[in-house]
C-alpha cells in the first residue's frame, strides 16, 4: 500500500475543490481525494501491527518452551527445512517470499527436550526500512529466539554474500547477539571443489539437505547441546 500511493499519477491540471461558503484554504487535489481511501487503510493496518506486536509479546512471555527460529537469505530452503525437522506441511514454492508469516512448531528433540521450531520470512538484500517495519511481527520472533538456524543456500554463487547480508538484517532487527548456527543447505548439489571450498569459507557451518534428510539428526544434536548450555 505504501508503494502504491506514493506512485499514484499526479495531474496539475486539475482543480482543487474548494470548500463551502466561508471556508478559507484551497481546498482538497483530486490527488488527495484519490489517495485518502488508501492512506486510511495504512494508518488502519499499522494500528493492527501494533495489536498483534503486543499480543505476540504477551504470547511470548508465557511459553514453556525455548524458541528456536529458522532464518536466512530468500528462497535458501527454510520452510522445506520446517518440515523436515517437523511435518509441518509449510508451503514451499522456488520463488522469492514463499513465507510471509511465522509457522511454529513443537519440535522432540530427545532425552525429554522439547523444543518451539519456527520458520520466518527470508532477507533481501538492502530490505527497505518500510518492509522491515511491515514484517515487525514476524521480524520479533527472531531477536527473542533462544537460538537462530540461519541457513543458507549452498550452491548459490553469491552464497557469502548472502550469509553477509543475513548477518547486517540481523544487526538491524537487534538480533546479532541471539546464538546461531549456520546451514549450508541443498549441500547435496554441491560438486567436489565447492564442497571443500565451502566448509574452508564456513568451517563452523553444519553441511545438511532439508530434501533428503541428510545431516538433521546432527543438527538436532547440536540444538540440544546450544540449548542446554544456555540453561545450564
Amino acid at each position: 500500500m505504501q508503494y502504491l500511493v506514493s506512485r499514484l499519477p499526479v495531474s496539475e491540471k486539475q482543480a482543487r475543490f474548494t470548500g463551502g461558503i466561508g471556508m478559507k484554504g484551497p481546498g482538497e487535489s483530486p490527488f488527495q481525494l484519490r489517495s485518502e481511501p488508501m492512506r486510511k487503510r495504512i494508518r488502519d493496518l499499522k494500528a493492527k501491527l501494533e495489536t498483534i506486536g503486543q499480543r505476540r509479546q504477551r504470547t511470548r512471555s508465557r511459553r514453556q518452551w525455548p524458541l528456536v527460529s529458522l532464518t536466512g537469505y530468500t528462497n535458501a530452503g527454510k520452510s522445506t527445512l520446517l518440515n523436515a525437522l517437523t511435518s509441518a506441511g509449510a508451503y514451499v514454492d522456488d520463488r522469492l517470499f514463499a513465507t510471509l508469516d511465522t509457522k511454529t512448531r513443537l519440535v522432540r528433540l530427545g532425552g525429554g527436550e522439547d523444543m518451539l521450531l519456527t520458520d520466518t520470512v527470508g532477507f533481501i538484500r538492502n530490505l527497505p526500512h518500510g518492509l522491515v517495519a511491515s514484517f515487525r511481527s514476524t521480524l520479533e520472533e527472531i531477536a527473542e529466539s533462544n537460538l537462530l538456524l540461519i541457513v543458507a543456500e549452498a550452491p548459490h554463487p553469491c552464497v557469502s554474500d548472502h550469509v553477509d547480508i543475513v548477518m547486517k538484517t540481523l544487526k538491524e532487527i537487534g538480533a546479532e547477539k541471539v546464538p546461531s548456527i549456520l546451514l549450508l543447505n541443498k549441500f547435496d548439489r554441491c560438486d567436489a571443489a565447492m564442497s571443500i571450498s565451502l566448509l574452508r569459507a564456513f568451517p563452523a557451518a553444519m553441511p545438511v539437505s532439508a530434501l533428503n534428510g541428510t545431516g538433521l539428526p546432527e543438527v538436532k544434536e547440536a540444538i540440544a547441546l546450544c540449548l542446554k548450555a544456555q540453561h545450564g
